[in-house]
Parts: C-alpha cells; sequence; structure tokens
C-alpha cells in the first residue's frame, strides 16, 4: 500500500531542478540514493536544494543513502558492508513516513561487483 516515486537524473550538469522539485512537491518526501560517497556528492546538493528552496513541502527531513566513508572495496564481502543496500533504503522510507515496513530477505540482492571473473588480483 505505499508507493514511491523514484526520480533517475539522466543529467547533473544542468540538474533538473524542476523534476526534483515537482517529485518534493507530490510526495513531501525526499531520499536521495546514490552509489557516490554520502559526503560532498550529488546527492548532498540535491538535498541542500530542496532544503534551502522547497523546505516547506517537505514532511520528514530529507535523506542520503551512499557508500560508507571508505576506500572503495575490492571484494564482494567488503563491497556488502559498503554499498547501500536494499534493506538500508527500507528502513530510511520507513523511517520518513514513520512506520515499520517488513524486509522480506528472501528478495533481498547481495552485490555483485566483480566485472570480470577472470580477473584474480593483485589486490
Amino acid at each position: 500500500g505505499i508507493e514511491a516515486e523514484v526520480l533517475d537524473l539522466r543529467s547533473i550538469r544542468p540538474i533538473d531542478e524542476n523534476a526534483i522539485f515537482n517529485s518534493v512537491e507530490k510526495t513531501g518526501h525526499i531520499l536521495v540514493v546514490d552509489n557516490g560517497w554520502t559526503h560532498i556528492n550529488v546527492g548532498s546538493e540535491i538535498v541542500a536544494r530542496v532544503s534551502e528552496k522547497r523546505f516547506n513541502l517537505l514532511k520528514s527531513p530529507p535523506r542520503r543513502l551512499g557508500l560508507r566513508d571508505v576506500p572503495i572495496p575490492s571484494t564482494r564481502a567488503l563491497a556488502n558492508l559498503a554499498y547501500v543496500s536494499q534493506a538500508e533504503i527500507i528502513d530510511a522510507v520507513s523511517e520518513q513516513i514513520g512506520l515499520k515496513l517488513e524486509i522480506h530477505w528472501d528478495k533481498v540482492t547481495q552485490i555483485d561487483d566483480v566485472p570480470n571473473r577472470e580477473f584474480k588480483g593483485p589486490f
């Protein structure tokens, strides 16, 4: 019974502020999920612009999710600890809307961050 609007920006320069602001106007929330680091990235800029220009539309504090503040991992095990998981996204959404959402762990996928299985190192 919960719907989310997903906005996939095709360009960040120029950034489509109107698309972002229209989404915030419809939903009253913003959760930015970025595959870059959480600090000093595009997600931070989006949250800053919404906070500066459309703060009055927000029903909950804006949220950002991204890489942990660590070097990019070189193994799948470490990648699963560094990148944003589906469970973290579900938790962030539940926090924003004030409703505890059930995580179906059988549907949560792990990261497979190996571009070429022939590659064996060096690590």
